[in-house]
């Protein structure tokens, strides 16, 4: 027999019943369709790290190309010297990304390709990297086939067995000195970070030990920052230029792809505040006038002009900048000695000569063996031997080239 009683309180249950109501769902989609949320992002992470938002940026940019079908992806590299920032920056950006995606563990040279069960938009956080020429190889084909995926065949037991990175995959490495060969760094998305006020950093941090709080809390703002990217991964774009660009030279590639991928970063972050529509379960969404200074905020236009050769890393540029300070106005070129340079720059001479020769295969270059570094980048740095002294000089062309001009602009 069926108790009625009880069929009526089931019943009445169950027209009662909601869904439970995502709230924070609710509120990130207004933040996405509202003004805030720029202030939202840089006031996450200001709770989480003291200065260096270009590296927040950093690893924005590069999460939202992951759902992009026509960029060549970023992959932030993040360089200083050590206790500055590097690590816990690109933490307190990674914080803030969609958590699933996200792997920071060391790893051995192809570690990633042997990941079988990864899925694609995977970013590999790889601290303090240390490279040699097997790693070298592989993030540089992993960068190289973003959109495609990187496939490695190894044998085991006599058979071949595949391993593959998975596409739109991206990495994020810190390290005191750039790693890798001039190629992988071309890949790269350089940012030099340099600690910022250290007064500014006490007080940030004194405040933090006063409250008690934890390195990485998981505050409201935290949370809404996750779902807005967790809202971006899930999507796939295609981004379409709204108009033109034009460049102020054009002999770097490396330069000019990154600033579009930028750009593109940036219509893709902003998409609902971007002409778009969606076809094929794809957002092709247009870019604006505002993308286009976003990218530029970035410090990596301001490394090189169309008198280098290559674009300068952070740490050359404040060497380049320290010792043109140094020339008379009008001596026309001085000769250095390496020692000299030590004392101007005011770190060692190990450090002095990778930037100066360049860093390649875990090694610095050397007035005979010239791997990177100001004398291969620029047209007026480079090293001759002085047989009275016996002492390799460096002989420093003087230049007043501008460094912050603009790099690209809109075609009216």
């Amino acid at each position: 027999m069926i108790n009625e009683a009880n069929t009526t309180n089931d019943a009445e249950e169950v027209a009662t019943w909601e869904p439970e109501i995502d709230y924070i769902g609710i509120a990130a989609d207004a933040l996405m369709q509202g003004d805030g949320v720029h202030d939202l992002f840089e006031r996450a992470y200001a709770s989480l790290h003291c200065g260096d938002l270009e590296c927040l940026w950093a690893v924005i940019a590069s999460l939202c190309l992951q759902s992009s079908l026509t960029t060549r992806g970023l992959h932030p590299a993040i360089t200083g010297d050590a206790g500055r920032g590097k690590t816990s920056g690109i933490k307190a950006g990674l914080h803030l990304g969609y958590q699933p995606a996200i792997m920071s563990n060391s790893m051995t040279p192809k570690a990633i390709f042997y990941m079988d069960d990864i899925a694609d938009k995977t970013v590999f956080f790889i601290d303090d990297i240390i490279m040699d020429e097997n790693l070298n190889s592989a993030l540089k084909r992993c960068m190289s086939n973003f959109q495609d995926g990187t496939t490695h065949i190894a044998v085991n037991n006599g058979q071949n067995v595949t391993h593959k990175i998975p596409p739109r995959s991206v990495v994020i490495n810190t390290s005191v000195f750039l790693v890798g060969d001039d190629q992988l760094r071309d890949r790269q998305l350089i940012i030099g970070v340099e600690g910022g006020d250290d007064t500014a950093y006490v007080d940030w941090e004194q405040q933090r030990r006063i409250a008690g709080e934890r390195e990485l809390p998981v505050t409201y703002d935290v949370e809404l920052c996750r779902r807005i990217m967790q809202m971006i991964h899930d999507l796939d774009f295609k981004v379409h230029l709204h108009k033109p660009l034009e460049f102020l030279y054009l002999h770097d590639r490396r330069l000019i792809n990154q600033c579009y991928d930028l750009v593109e970063a940036s219509a893709i972050f902003n998409y609902m505040h971007r002409k778009h529509e969606v076809k094929d379960g794809v957002v092709e969404v247009w870019t604006s006038d505002e993308d286009l200074d976003f990218a530029l905020r970035f410090s990596m236009f301001q490394m090189a002009d169309k008198d280098t050769i290559k674009r300068l890393t952070p740490a050359e540029r404040k060497l380049d900048q320290l010792i043109q300070n140094g020339i008379p106005k009008g001596a026309g070129e001085v000769r250095f000695s390496e020692r000299e340079i030590t004392n101007i720059y005011g770190k060692s001479l190990p450090a002095v000569r990778k930037l100066l020769y360049g860093f390649a295969n875990g090694a610095s270059g050397s007035a005979g063996r010239i791997v990177g570094g100001l004398c291969e980048h620029t047209k007026w740095y480079y090293p001759i031997y002085d047989k009275d002294t016996q002492t390799h000089m460096i002989i420093v062309k003087e230049h007043d080239i501008n460094f912050g001009c603009v790099f690209a602009r809109w075609k009216v």
